[in-house]
């Protein structure tokens, strides 16, 4: 995860992000490192990711959206935007597509 200090930079290359004229990202929230540069550099991504993930699924009443039946799981999460492994690792524990 991005440290906080990179969010204003990382939100702008957000933005700018097109596959054709008209086709961007959409706007969504941001989630960083609440840190520094170099103390988000040491963190372990993938269990940050994780353990936030699951704060803002436990927000929506959703323990543990991978077994719950499903009749009574909510998606919290559409989608995910990542390009390291820790993303995908986070994505699929979270139960996001």
């Amino acid at each position: 995860a991005r440290p906080i200090t990179m969010a204003s930079s990382t939100r702008k290359y957000i933005s700018s992000v097109s596959q054709s004229p008209g086709a961007t990202m959409p706007d969504a929230p941001l989630i960083t490192q609440p840190h520094g540069t170099m103390k988000a550099l040491a963190a372990k991504h993938d269990e940050f990711k994780i353990t936030v993930l699951a704060q803002i699924q436990a927000l929506f009443h959703v323990d543990d959206f991978a077994t719950a039946p499903q009749v009574h799981r909510q998606q919290v999460f559409v989608g995910g935007f990542g390009n390291s492994d820790t993303d995908i690792v986070a994505y699929e524990e979270a139960g996001i597509p």
